[in-house]
Protein backbone atom coordinates (compact mmCIF):
# COMPACT_ATOMS: atom_id res chain seq x y z
CA UNK A 1 0.00 0.00 0.00
CA UNK A 2 1.03 3.83 -0.58
CA UNK A 3 2.11 5.59 1.79
CA UNK A 4 0.23 8.32 3.64
CA UNK A 5 -0.11 12.31 1.96
CA UNK A 6 2.50 14.26 3.82
CA UNK A 7 0.37 16.77 6.65
CA UNK A 8 -0.61 20.28 5.17
CA UNK A 9 2.11 22.48 5.99
CA UNK A 10 4.84 20.43 4.21
CA UNK A 11 5.67 20.34 0.50
CA UNK A 12 6.26 17.67 -1.39
CA UNK A 13 7.61 16.65 -4.26
CA UNK A 14 4.46 15.68 -6.41
CA UNK A 15 4.06 15.40 -10.02
CA UNK A 16 1.77 18.19 -12.11
CA UNK A 17 -1.73 17.69 -12.51
CA UNK A 18 -2.55 16.87 -16.04
CA UNK A 19 -2.65 19.19 -17.90
CA UNK A 20 -0.40 21.45 -16.61
CA UNK A 21 2.11 23.60 -18.85
CA UNK A 22 0.04 23.47 -21.85
CA UNK A 23 -2.13 26.20 -23.16
CA UNK A 24 -6.02 25.72 -22.20
CA UNK A 25 -7.42 25.65 -25.48
CA UNK A 26 -5.57 23.56 -28.58
CA UNK A 27 -4.66 25.64 -31.05
CA UNK A 28 -7.13 26.17 -34.56
CA UNK A 29 -6.29 23.68 -37.51
CA UNK A 30 -4.47 25.18 -40.05
CA UNK A 31 -6.39 27.44 -42.45
CA UNK A 32 -8.14 29.37 -39.98
CA UNK A 33 -7.12 32.97 -39.84
CA UNK A 34 -5.88 34.41 -36.94
CA UNK A 35 -7.98 36.34 -33.63
CA UNK A 36 -9.15 39.92 -34.16
CA UNK A 37 -7.60 42.51 -32.68
CA UNK A 38 -10.06 45.14 -30.83
CA UNK A 39 -9.16 47.54 -31.32
CA UNK A 40 -7.81 46.75 -35.26
CA UNK A 41 -3.82 47.58 -34.84
CA UNK A 42 -2.95 50.60 -36.86
CA UNK A 43 -6.13 52.08 -36.55
CA UNK A 44 -7.93 54.74 -34.13
CA UNK A 45 -10.82 53.85 -32.47
CA UNK A 46 -14.14 54.84 -34.03
CA UNK A 47 -15.96 57.87 -32.48
CA UNK A 48 -19.54 58.54 -32.55
CA UNK A 49 -20.29 62.09 -32.20
CA UNK A 50 -23.70 63.12 -30.75
CA UNK A 51 -24.83 66.56 -31.71
CA UNK A 52 -27.77 68.90 -29.95
CA UNK A 53 -29.10 70.51 -32.45
CA UNK A 54 -32.05 72.87 -31.90
CA UNK A 55 -34.20 73.15 -35.38
CA UNK A 56 -35.74 76.01 -35.83
CA UNK A 57 -37.37 77.92 -38.72
CA UNK A 58 -34.08 78.40 -40.41
CA UNK A 59 -31.43 76.64 -41.64
CA UNK A 60 -28.52 75.49 -39.42
CA UNK A 61 -25.24 73.88 -40.21
CA UNK A 62 -25.30 70.06 -39.21
CA UNK A 63 -23.43 66.61 -39.64
CA UNK A 64 -25.75 64.19 -41.35
CA UNK A 65 -25.96 60.93 -40.12
CA UNK A 66 -27.06 59.11 -42.89
CA UNK A 67 -24.21 60.49 -45.87
CA UNK A 68 -21.49 62.13 -42.72
CA UNK A 69 -21.13 65.14 -44.81
CA UNK A 70 -21.28 68.76 -43.00
CA UNK A 71 -24.19 70.51 -44.84
CA UNK A 72 -26.70 73.30 -44.25
CA UNK A 73 -30.10 71.91 -43.94
CA UNK A 74 -32.59 73.00 -46.60
CA UNK A 75 -35.87 74.05 -45.01
CA UNK A 76 -39.26 72.48 -46.84
CA UNK A 77 -42.74 74.26 -44.91
CA UNK A 78 -45.40 71.36 -44.10
CA UNK A 79 -48.95 71.89 -42.79
CA UNK A 80 -48.96 70.67 -39.88
CA UNK A 81 -51.34 70.21 -36.57
CA UNK A 82 -50.99 73.96 -36.06
CA UNK A 83 -51.97 75.29 -39.89
CA UNK A 84 -55.15 73.35 -39.36
CA UNK A 85 -56.15 74.66 -35.99
CA UNK A 86 -55.29 78.17 -37.72
CA UNK A 87 -56.92 77.44 -40.88
CA UNK A 88 -60.13 76.13 -39.55
CA UNK A 89 -60.62 78.81 -36.58
CA UNK A 90 -58.88 82.02 -37.62
CA UNK A 91 -58.13 82.34 -41.11
CA UNK A 92 -57.84 79.83 -44.21
CA UNK A 93 -54.65 82.08 -45.72
CA UNK A 94 -53.29 79.86 -43.04
CA UNK A 95 -51.62 77.27 -45.84
CA UNK A 96 -50.86 79.87 -47.79
CA UNK A 97 -48.40 81.11 -44.79
CA UNK A 98 -44.94 79.51 -44.44
CA UNK A 99 -44.84 80.84 -40.69
CA UNK A 100 -48.08 79.12 -40.21
CA UNK A 101 -46.33 75.38 -41.07
CA UNK A 102 -44.34 73.10 -39.76
CA UNK A 103 -40.21 73.59 -40.95
CA UNK A 104 -38.93 70.38 -41.75
CA UNK A 105 -35.02 70.02 -42.25
CA UNK A 106 -33.43 67.81 -44.76
CA UNK A 107 -29.93 67.05 -46.16
CA UNK A 108 -29.59 68.74 -49.49
CA UNK A 109 -27.13 65.64 -50.26
CA UNK A 110 -29.05 62.43 -49.31
CA UNK A 111 -32.68 63.98 -49.00
CA UNK A 112 -32.45 62.40 -45.28
CA UNK A 113 -35.21 63.83 -42.86
CA UNK A 114 -32.79 65.74 -40.30
CA UNK A 115 -35.37 67.11 -38.12
CA UNK A 116 -38.21 69.08 -37.70
CA UNK A 117 -39.75 72.18 -36.29
CA UNK A 118 -43.70 71.54 -35.00
CA UNK A 119 -45.89 75.10 -34.88
CA UNK A 120 -47.42 72.91 -32.08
Amino acid sequence: MAAPPPPYGEKGNYPPPPGAGQPAYPPPPAGYPDQPQYPPQGQPPVAVVVQNIHYDRYPVQVTCPNCRQLVQSRVDYEVGTGTWLIGCFICICAFCIDACKDAVHICPSCAHVLGRKNLI
